[in-house]
Order: C-alpha cells, then sequence, then structure tokens
C-alpha cells in the first residue's frame, strides 16, 4: 500500500508570513502617501504642483456693483511708472484682475490663475480682450514680491515678457479705491469693454473663489 507524499509546505499557507505581507503592504501605501503629501507642499520645486489641483469657477454672474470710475485707476509697472486702466480699454475689452497679494507666502490660488491667465492669453486674445493683473502691495520695496509670484507662476518667466500686463498696487491705494480689501484684497475679476463700462464684476469671498479662463471667456463670447 502506497501513501501520498506529505504536501510541500507553502509560506502563504502559513497565517503568520500571510499577515506580515499584509502589514508590509499597509505599511508601503502609507509611505507612498505621505510621500505624495510632501510633493504637494514642496510647491516651490514644482510651481504647477499645487495648482493642477485647484479649480475655478463657471456658471458665474456678476455679485458686484464697482462705481468706481475705472479710467481713474492708476497702478505701477515693476519699473514704477504708471499703468492707466484706461490706455488698456481703450484698445480692447479688458479682463482687469486683482490678486490677494503677499500675506507671508505666495497665495498658490493667485499663482495658479496667473498661470492659466498666461497659458490661454492666445485664446482671450482672440476673444478681443486684453489682461491685466493687479498685484497689491504694501510699499514699493515689495515689488520683489511680485516678481517672484510671476516666477513661481510661470516657470521663471520674467513680468517684462509677459504676454499681458502684470502690476502692483502699492498701499492698496485701487484696491481701497473698488472697495474689496479684506486683510489684503479679496480676489476680484473685472472685465471692461472699450467704453470703460463694467460688463462683468465678480469679487469672491474666499481665496478660491475665482472665475475659470473658460468662465471669462464665455462672459467675452456674450459680450461680443
Amino acid at each position: 500500500m502506497t501513501t501520498d507524499p506529505k504536501p510541500k509546505s507553502s509560506l502563504l499557507q502559513s497565517p503568520v508570513i500571510l499577515i506580515g505581507l499584509v502589514l508590509v503592504c499597509i505599511a508601503g501605501g502609507v509611505f507612498l502617501y505621505f510621500q505624495k503629501g510632501d510633493e504637494f507642499q514642496k510647491g516651490d520645486e514644482d510651481p504647477y504642483a499645487q495648482s493642477k489641483l485647484i479649480e475655478f469657477k463657471t456658471g458665474l454672474t456678476s455679485n458686484a456693483q464697482p462705481t468706481t470710475e475705472f479710467k481713474d485707476l492708476v497702478l505701477k509697472s515693476v519699473e514704477g511708472k504708471d499703468v492707466t486702466l484706461q490706455s488698456h480699454f481703450e484698445k480692447n475689452n479688458l479682463i482687469f484682475v486683482v490678486l490677494r497679494g503677499y500675506a507671508g507666502s505666495i497665495c498658490p490660488y493667485c499663482s495658479a490663475q496667473t498661470q492659466r491667465l498666461v497659458t490661454n492669453y492666445d485664446e482671450i486674445k482672440k476673444a478681443g480682450a486684453d489682461v491685466l493683473i493687479a498685484y497689491p502691495i504694501e510699499s514699493d520695496d515689495d515689488t520683489k514680491l511680485a516678481k517672484q509670484l510671476v516666477k513661481q507662476a510661470t516657470y521663471g518667466i520674467k513680468i517684462e515678457n509677459l504676454p499681458l500686463t502684470f502690476a502692483v498696487d502699492v498701499n492698496l491705494k485701487v484696491v481701497d479705491q473698488l472697495g474689496i480689501r479684506a486683510d489684503l484684497s479679496k480676489p476680484a475679476t473685472y472685465i471692461l469693454d472699450k467704453e470703460g463700462k463694467v460688463r462683468f464684476a465678480y469679487v469672491g469671498e474666499s481665496l478660491s473663489d475665482r472665475p475659470s479662463v473658460k468662465e471669462l471667456l464665455t462672459q467675452l463670447k456674450a459680450l461680443n
């Protein structure tokens, strides 16, 4: 009478080994999760790391009724020269964007908004509009902060080489004229026609509350 040989032992049949393998997999997953989280925090290494996760809004209507004469608003270039809104909207419709400003660090939402306006500038131009971005600063010495934002948002493009116009609002004068101060500034976006009439005005209630480029193109299409 023959007997079957004893089955060979398998590592996978050992409950202890199985539990160990499960724990190793869990530990590996946790490690990768936190590694990914670390990468998200390192915004200086990859300016687009945080902005890729940010979504701005569509389907908006105006939520502000500014009474300010936009033709009277004056910003400064990084070289200290006057930048008037009137000189921009007399030629084309104008998208005028006011960022939050510097509050101890570069705002990822301001960076993302700037990056997307730069990237989509040709499409905005084809829709019949120019773009002017204002960065509120507390003194002339803070102009370097505007340069830092643009560098982070555009992988090192200098302000003077941008296709759109990027200016600073020294001492938040324009912010106060528009009545949008909050800490620094509430994020605000305006579309002006060639006569300087406000055709769309949206003031965000939070840092992420901003119209997307898609929304701006929709507004321009309706304007045209």
